[in-house]
């Protein structure tokens, strides 16, 4: 045994001295698509999709990537949510996780994807009951919001820079927006942050609603921005935004 691990040792030092280095470890692909076709949805490829994001987010381990196609998703679905809660809510964190919005399903490379034409919608619309004249899933104004809706569609804690949201469009949300500050539920509706770095890139945050950070609150955090766009966000106290 100590010859073996002597051997092993030597051939890694070898291999430095020559400038290889031995492969890092990756994490696996998991599959989202509200339209896979089955029968069998173990989130291994295209076909065998989870159609729930929430399935695959409990699925994850560190340094997956989780690739989402065209669709609506709601947080209170999935194995482990209950249906109609505004509670419920996509939680990333405190793992390493990159999730991607933006395929139309049949992609084998992340380049290939395309956001802008692959519609990836994250919606608080959990009651299905919000006014949405072009049925497009997208809430454009906080007035078209009826009944019961998340209170935050997408939450963050103690995310790190290896934390990744990229290619979807969040909307609906709608916290306790008459609340005090002291009410967490009053903080973010689009999504909420708290103690993280994560990289946030490609979002459209529209039609969300709270008292403070209608699209997105931040808390004790330094989230990275790019490409996002806010749209009829409301912050009833402050921050329509982010707060």
């Amino acid at each position: 045994m100590k010859k073996t691990l002597a051997f092993v040792f030597l051939f890694l030092l070898v291999l430095t001295q020559l400038g290889v280095h031995p492969a890092l470890a990756v994490g696996n692909i998991i599959y989202v698509n509200d339209d896979a076709p089955g029968p069998t949805f173990d989130g291994t490829s295209w076909t065998t999709a989870y159609k729930r994001l929430q399935n695959a987010l409990d699925a994850a381990t560190p340094d997956d990537q989780i690739w989402v196609a065209a669709g609506v998703y709601y947080p209170d679905e999935g194995a482990t949510q209950t249906n109609n809660d505004p509670s419920e809510t996509f939680a990333l964190g405190p793992v390493g996780l990159s999730v991607y919005g933006g395929f139309n399903g049949t992609e084998t490379q992340l380049g290939q994807r395309d956001p802008n034409a692959n519609l990836t919608i994250l919606s608080g619309d959990i009651d299905k009951n919000d006014t949405d004249a072009d049925s497009d899933n997208i809430i454009e104004a906080t007035g078209d919001i009826v009944g019961t809706n998340s209170y935050h569609v997408v939450t963050m804690s103690l995310t790190g820079n290896d934390t990744t949201l990229d290619g979807f469009i969040i909307t609906a949300g709608k916290g306790s927006y008459l609340g005090l500050w002291s009410d967490v539920d009053a903080r973010g509706a689009g999504m909420y942050i708290n103690n993280g770095t994560p990289v946030l890139t490609n979002l459209s945050f529209v039609g969300n609603l709270n008292g403070f950070g209608g699209a997105i609150y931040s808390m004790n955090s330094s989230p990275a921005l790019s490409n996002i766009t806010f749209t009829a966000n409301v912050g009833y106290d402050s921050g329509g935004g982010m707060y």
